[in-house]
């Protein structure tokens, strides 16, 4: 829907389908012709699609992926309060799984979880392994991910009245 609203594409969208699985699988029988998931969870579950040619990224959303510079960033075709507005959207696929801990946890503790994280992150049999099963790793510190949600989250009242908008949220 923000994709039409902003830049003018036509798709047409298509709900009801039982998670992703479900949609593989109208993919497969030639149901539908598209559709939006992460790209981990394309090369992870059906890397035998990009290999083959069957499908290709005709578009990225989120942060830049390497393998995939033919298609274009969605960010980078709209200016503005749009470029915002699809900031904020982006948001979820730039943290990707996070992992937290509750507000009041004492700093000498979420140093020594944020130092294990990177060690395991940055470990290079956790990348080899990752790598094999095609599950890009891309970390990212603690710290940048605050700096990321929070910079998000400066979407201002006229922005976010607009996203209500083209999403159809009343």
């Amino acid at each position: 829907m923000l994709m039409n609203s902003l830049i003018g594409t036509k798709f047409k969208i298509i709900q009801g389908y039982k998670g992703g699985a479900a949609i593989n699988k109208a993919a497969e029988q030639g149901e539908v012709f598209g559709r939006w998931s992460s790209y981990s969870g394309l090369t992870a579950s059906k890397k035998q699609w990009l290999q083959s040619g069957k499908v290709r990224v005709i578009a990225q959303f989120g942060p830049y992926i390497d393998a995939e510079k033919q298609a274009p960033n969605f960010h980078d075709l709209v200016s503005g309060d749009d470029r915002k507005i699809v900031e904020f959207m982006e948001l979820s696929e730039r943290v990707g799984l996070a992992l937290w801990v509750r507000p009041g946890v004492p700093k000498d503790r979420l140093d020594i979880l944020r130092k294990a994280f990177k060690d395991a992150m940055t470990d290079p049999d956790v990348i080899a392994g990752a790598k094999r099963r095609g599950a890009p790793i891309n970390y990212v510190s603690g710290p940048a991910l605050g700096k990321m949600v929070a910079n998000a989250y400066k979407i201002n009242d006229v922005q976010k009245t607009r996203l209500r908008k083209l999403l159809g949220i009343k």
